[in-house]
């Protein structure tokens, strides 16, 4: 049901976000275009009881967008409003939470993901993440990710390292097959070693190939890798 009526919006460049928004607003109220369907808030200036007489009262153009700038800023009184509130708001609204922080940084920060209400609406929100790639990732970072079992959050950090590359794409994939291979030889059980090990050295042959992307082998290789 939430997904359906709460958004979020998640990303560092003003532009893609503001067409993310207006795209929303196309597809969920595409035949009204008067401004008492469409409000929005910055989060440091909410009015607490502004707030919640806009959201609890009746719309006399029955669906309502309200959107939230900077919510990473709301406070402690509207968010314990929204999460309190949240089934009874979206009957006749549907609110877009506006994060000028990339979700892949978002998603580790302690002050989000041990929050009440913002847990839950990353949780059950619909996400859209605006920026494809982040800056300053580093094959240490995909490393980090690969110990933990982080599949996600590997190939998410992959697609970065390679957005990223430049120049270096063309020897890239060589550079993080080496720091796989080298993190993998330390396994302890000898047959799951093994089994890793067979599927590096697929990789390794597909590379030197040269018919399939690098990125692409990468993707499959470290999937396979951790869904062991």
């Amino acid at each position: 049901m939430l997904k359906k009526k709460v958004f979020i919006v998640a990303g560092s460049d003003f532009t893609r976000r503001k067409s993310a928004v207006d795209s929303l607003k196309k597809r969920l109220i595409p035949h009204k275009s008067s401004c008492l369907n469409f409000q929005v808030y910055y989060s440091r200036d909410i009015e607490l009881d502004k707030l919640r007489g806009l959201l609890l009262s009746f719309s006399l153009e029955k669906e309502r967008i309200v959107v939230f700038k900077e919510s990473s800023f709301l406070g402690k009184g509207a968010k314990d409003f929204l999460y309190k509130n949240i089934s009874s708001i979206v009957k006749n609204n549907y609110l877009i939470f506006e994060f000028e922080e990339n979700y892949f940084f978002l998603s580790r920060d302690k002050h989000f993901t041990n929050d009440r209400f913002f847990g839950y609406i990353f949780k059950n929100a619909f996400l859209i993440r605006t920026s494809s790639f982040v800056n300053g990732v580093s094959i240490r970072n995909l490393m980090d990710a690969i110990r933990k079992n982080r599949l996600r959050d590997s190939l998410y950090i992959l697609e970065s390292i390679f957005n990223n590359a430049g120049k270096d794409r063309s020897f890239i994939g060589m550079q993080i097959l080496g720091a796989i291979t080298k993190s993998f030889s330390y396994m302890r059980n000898p047959v799951e070693r093994k089994r890793c090990f067979n599927l590096i050295w697929e990789a390794e042959r597909i590379l030197k190939g040269g018919k399939i992307e690098d990125k692409a082998t990468l993707q499959i290789l470290i999937t396979k890798l951790l869904l062991r």
